[in-house]
């Protein structure tokens, strides 16, 4: 993916490649399954009697719809309860907001979202907003309204959820005993920094990744968080949710 956006110069492809992807991610959370490996996540965190914060980088919400996430109205369900849900690069059900300028509108004939991100991007970037409703569907008569995806490049410094949404994860950090990695990289140096700078109790992290070699590279791009310690790893995530790992993880 990150080859093949090198290669993506104007600004107008990337705009369209965004609303793409929200559209594309949208279709992929309709193939939702009763049971899945997310439920057995959930499942284990409710037996645990404990408290979870997922640091989520999917757009599509498969995940949160394991844990009744499809009843949610609002953006700021997604951090209530005891599973809260931080999707650092945005969701396909998010949107930014941008109240239209009918006058504008009618004057350049543009009353299409994607058709004026691509002509004003500088007033939409200065201006836009999170839709505190999870949006689902396209404009409507008095706002424009924009994916908030990230594109997946190396450069993406910024996280594409509401500010306070991640100041309940920096909470969560210092609150919190143990951490699982399930797939992530750690390519995004900007939570790293987050990581390190928040959690200061010990923790026990576990990492479940495609090979060996992979998860060798997570644990030294974490080297530098404090007080933790590498507790197990596991090649393979139906590997773990079956392994007698998931069990001493969550403790049931």
């Amino acid at each position: 993916m990150e080859e093949c956006l090198l290669e993506i110069q104007d600004r107008q492809q990337l705009i369209a490649l965004q609303f793409y992807l929200k559209d594309f991610f949208q279709k992929v959370s309709g193939g939702y399954y009763n049971y899945n490996h997310y439920k057995v996540l959930k499942d284990k965190i409710l037996k645990s009697k404990a408290t979870a914060c997922v640091v989520n980088f999917n757009y599509d919400t498969l995940f949160e719809n394991s844990i009744g996430g499809s009843k949610w109205e609002e953006i700021d369900h997604y951090i209530r309860g005891n599973i809260k849900v931080v999707k650092v690069h945005g969701s396909c059900n998010w949107s930014y907001v941008l109240k239209k300028d009918v006058e504008d509108d009618n004057r350049y004939g543009i009353s299409d979202s994607y058709e004026y991100l691509k002509e004003y991007p500088a007033t939409v970037l200065q201006n836009m907003y999170h839709d505190k409703r999870i949006a689902q569907s396209s404009s409507t008569s008095s706002i424009h309204q924009f994916p908030v995806i990230a594109i997946p490049t190396f450069n993406t410094k910024q996280f594409f959820c509401p500010d306070h949404h991640i100041s309940e994860l920096k909470v969560a950090m210092h609150q919190i005993d143990r951490v699982l990695i399930i797939g992530w990289k750690a390519g995004d140096i900007h939570l790293i920094k987050m990581m390190e700078d928040n959690i200061t109790q010990p923790v026990a992290i576990a990492v479940v990744g495609g090979s060996r070699a992979g998860i060798k590279e997570v644990r030294d791009k974490l080297s530098n968080i404090k007080n933790a310690t590498f507790s197990m790893e596991v090649v393979g995530f139906s590997n773990f949710i079956k392994s007698k790992e998931c069990t001493t993880f969550f403790g049931v």
